[in-house]
């Protein structure tokens, strides 16, 4: 993969979510995808991701570590951060 393409990726998670993911999930990204991806790129150390059941939690996650290790960078301090994703009823 090219550096243009690998830099393209790198500065749209979302755009690079439908690109190189989209054949996980029919549905289009919505907005709340959209603030998981910026959450788990961020800088804090913690974060917590509370959604609905069948939200997309844990795909958005599989999906920002295979990114974060495409593009070459940390996944959010990948190892020393903790994210908790639990159910809410």
């Amino acid at each position: 993969m090219s550096e243009g393409v690998l830099a393209r990726l790198s500065e749209d998670r979302a755009f690079a979510s439908v690109v190189l993911f989209g054949h996980r999930h029919p549905q289009a990204e919505s907005e709340m995808h959209v603030e998981m991806m910026d959450m788990m790129a961020s800088a804090d150390e913690f974060i917590v991701l509370e959604a609905f059941r069948e939200a997309g939690k844990t795909t958005k996650a599989e999906e920002h570590i295979c990114l974060a290790r495409l593009t070459r960078r940390r996944a959010s301090g990948w190892r020393r951060s903790r994210m908790s994703c639990r159910r809410t009823r």
